[in-house]
């Protein structure tokens, strides 16, 4: 006996970079399998790149648009980690398929998440999900610091660095990381040049060059000796007008 036979299903699979043994297209396969031995019709499949943080997610958001046209009468997903790692986020998944009155199934396990045990266990399943997650959140950051205390850069290198900064910045360099000295900067300064002429002269952004500047303290100087060589040209053009 087969209790969902003649039902449809929008299949869900979702990977993020924190999955390790997972792919998009291994989850729907075993979805696809349940689906022919349940003898339930597939709709649509959605796949995922995308943490499950949250629910502000892009094909996550198509799948609900589809479920609520119509003619679907379950969401099926590898497990409650692929919908949700949040409590309070499934409740709200929960609710809303109910509305539409759409099953959850999952390949993994035979929770029927719209009964009161079933219900609980999903939450407890997703409960799980979450500590997981939030495990992982926190032995990252603790391998993040250890590593900034070793001395190792944590992220992409740096597009601008001052060359008197070198020595201590050298984890930030990288292959493509402009090395400029602070007087060349100011000379441009010097010679009329604004911040985004003097950032495409070196090749970095103008906010690379502005925030570098603000970090040493001298961006407002840069302005001010940019502006008054403007001033200085300003005044001999009106004494040239005058004469």
């Amino acid at each position: 006996m087969r209790p969902l036979e003649g039902f449809s299903a929008v299949l869900y699979a979702r990977v993020s970079t924190d999955d390790k043994d997972q792919t998009v297209d291994s989850q729907v396969r075993e979805m696809e399998a349940w689906c022919i031995r349940e003898g339930v019709e597939i709709v649509e499949v959605f796949r995922e790149s995308r943490s499950a943080g949250d629910l502000n997610r892009p094909i996550w958001n198509q799948m609900i648009g589809r479920i609520v046209q119509g003619g679907v009468d379950i969401l099926l997903a590898w497990s409650e980690s692929r919908i949700s790692r949040s409590t309070s986020d499934m409740m709200q998944i929960e609710k809303l398929l109910k509305t539409h009155r759409v099953k959850i199934r999952y390949v993994s396990s035979g929770v029927a998440p719209e009964t009161p045990e079933g219900s609980l266990i999903n939450h407890i399943g997703t409960w799980q999900a979450q500590q997981e997650r939030e495990k992982l959140r926190i032995n990252t950051r603790n391998g993040m610091l250890t590593r900034k205390l070793q001395g190792v850069h944590c992220g992409r290198p740096a597009a601008l660095i001052f060359a008197h900064k070198a020595e201590s910045d050298k984890a930030r360099i990288g292959e493509n990381t402009k090395i400029v000295t602070v007087e060349s900067v100011m000379d441009y300064a010097d010679s009329g040049m604004t911040a985004p002429k003097v950032a495409a002269a070196i090749g970095v952004n103008v906010s690379t060059l502005k925030r570098a500047l603000t970090a040493e303290g001298l961006f407002e100087e840069f302005q001010n000796r940019a502006k008054g060589v403007t001033c200085k040209r300003v005044e001999s053009l009106n004494i040239e007008v005058e004469k």
